[in-house]
């Protein structure tokens, strides 16, 4: 056969389908995430054609195809199995059944062992050792066939398989930032012990000849901590630049507070210059015995440089319209450009999931020790927060105060069509939900950056309702606290407390909990997190930026 007739071959379009339904197909970076496809096995075309619905199929709104190469059993899933494409990427696939298995595989087989040769063209060699075929063709073991080199690429390439393999890239750059960060935070950690062992730490010098503790790096930092409160621009910041900066990032102080603060810098005619700033941070802000109104100005500028760090989270403040509480009560965001223009944005969509230090960003909707309940509107414009309302009337939780911080990770959505398999129900189409456990007490509307540390799969009207038990990463116990283990040793019984109050707080009705009421360790809770921003994503490629539900 020549090359231009075992072409034709393969891309010919199909008289006849061997064998149609939906297949699951696990998506890249989530083990928990499995998209549900309507595939096609057409006659003769040694590829699966992938549909979104069984409808789009019926339309012919194709989404991609697949070239297959091998099948063979995978035992993975209930009726999984496994094929190969001629670039040697392995997809691992589920059916409903096993019959529905034996017949995908069977019927991919037979086109494998009936397709043709090639008689020219270069050898397209493809062995996988260990794996056998399920219908024992010594095919399957190695060369099924021939090819061009290109058959696949170039002129030839089908755009499906090519961002298949990008999305293939992608993965493994993300695995190599991944190291690369592991490798970096153990050289620190190396670097600290070395330090504490004697050896002499790199350090800065002021202006004035004044040594500083910090790294080169670090003092850069502060100098651009300094600028944002330097707001004229003039080389000094007073009590009012301290002020304005702290309501700009959503922790206002008092007018005594900023004088106090101010107080501790050594202020000339009220005005502190960069080195009596540094000369403050490197010594006074780090007195073991401040007194009681610089521990609150402490507090609150530990806070401001966790916001600095995170410039696009800087740049966001909240307006609050309508009396409190009411109907019309909202709490909305705003975001600050550089030229002093300010644009509406969703909580929801605009404020990033992840930071860069691996952290996510957390936005309070209820501050502990307060029963009102307050939730980001999914279903209005913008998604500002306001009161829930049930029966006519604002909400309260009844069943008391909550103990801690409640609110939700942006830029994720529990999707009511996706049936977890640990809880055997749908998404509450509603952002995940977030407990910190820290001692602060948040704002309706601060945006705090937290690490994760444990999941519960609380049970709610039939719906999956994960709670997400989150730390704000500049709490005295965030060094401490890495997993739920670490909760549990040293916050004995909170995380007793949190299920108690979420299975009672609708008495006389009682919630129900998954996995026997267990809250999941941090890497189970990060996955469910991963999973519920894929999920996001889906919506807002379906609906747009803006998807209201």
């Amino acid at each position: 056969m020549s090359q231009a007739s075992f072409d034709a071959f393969v891309q010919k379009a199909a008289v006849s389908v061997p064998v149609a339904g939906y297949l699951y197909n696990q998506a890249e970076k989530s083990s928990l995430i499995w998209k549900r496809r309507y595939c096609v096995l057409q006659e003769s075309a040694l590829a699966i054609f992938y549909y979104e619905s069984e409808e789009a199929a019926a339309e012919g709104s194709l989404k991609g195809k697949i070239p297959y190469c091998s099948v063979h059993d995978w035992d993975g899933k209930p009726h999984g199995f496994q094929f190969y494409t001629p670039t040697n990427k392995c997809f691992r696939v589920y059916c409903d059944s096993d019959d529905e298995r034996n017949k995908w595989m069977t019927s991919m087989q037979a086109q494998l062992d009936n397709a043709p040769e090639v008689a020219d063209g270069e050898l397209a060699p493809y062995a996988r050792n260990g794996a056998a075929s399920p219908t024992g063709s010594p095919r399957a073991a190695g060369s099924f066939r021939t090819l061009r080199a290109d058959s696949w690429r170039g002129e030839d390439a089908d755009l499906p398989i090519l961002l298949t393999e990008l999305e293939d890239l992608r993965s493994q750059v993300s695995t190599l930032r991944s190291e690369l960060a592991v490798y970096e935070k153990t050289d620190k950690t190396v670097s600290d012990v070395r330090a504490r062992g004697g050896r002499q730490r790199r350090g800065s010098v002021l202006e004035d000849g004044t040594p500083i503790a910090l790294e080169p790096r670090e003092m850069e930092r502060m100098k651009q901590i300094f600028s944002l409160f330097d707001s004229n621009s003039n080389g000094s910041i007073n009590a009012s630049d301290l002020q304005k900066l702290h309501a700009r990032l959503g922790e206002p102080i008092t007018d005594i507070e900023a004088q106090e603060a101010l107080a501790y810098m050594n202020p000339v005619e009220g005005n502190v210059n960069f080195v009596s700033f540094m000369k403050w941070w490197n010594e006074d802000h780090k007195n073991e015995n401040p007194s009681e109104a610089m521990q609150r100005y402490q507090a609150k500028f530990k806070f401001l440089k966790a916001r600095i760090a995170n410039p696009a989270i800087g740049n966001i403040e909240t307006e609050m319209t309508g009396p409190c509480p009411s109907f019309e009560f909202r709490v909305n965001f705003v975001y600050h450009h550089r030229d002093g223009s300010k644009v509406r944005i969703s909580p929801w969509h605009d404020i990033p999931l992840y930071n860069a230090d691996g952290s996510v960003n957390f936005v309070c909707e209820i501050p502990k020790w307060s029963r009102k309940k307050f939730e980001i509107a999914t279903g209005e414009p913008f998604n500002p927060i306001k009161q829930d309302t049930k029966n006519g009337k604002l909400r309260e939780y009844g069943w008391g105060d909550m103990m801690f911080n409640y609110g939700a990770l942006p830029q994720t959505w529990e999707d009511p069509n996706h049936i977890t398999e640990g809880t055997g129900c749908g998404g509450d189409n509603d952002p995940l939900d977030v407990i910190e456990i820290g001692t602060k007490k948040w704002n309706v509307g601060s945006i705090v950056q937290v690490k994760v540390l444990g999941v519960l799969a609380l049970i709610d009207d039939n719906e999956t309702d994960w709670k997400v038990i989150c730390i704000n990463v500049e709490d005295h116990y965030a060094s401490k606290i890495h997993d739920v283990a670490d909760i549990e040793a040293h916050m004995p019984g909170c995380i007793a407390a949190i299920h108690d109050w979420l299975r009672d707080y609708k008495m006389p009705s009682i919630n129900q909990f998954a996995y026997d009421g267990k809250c999941m360790n941090r890497d189970f809770a990060e996955s469910v997190v991963a999973e519920t921003h894929e999920f996001w994503k889906l919506l807002v490629e379906e609906r747009g930026g803006q998807a209201m539900v």
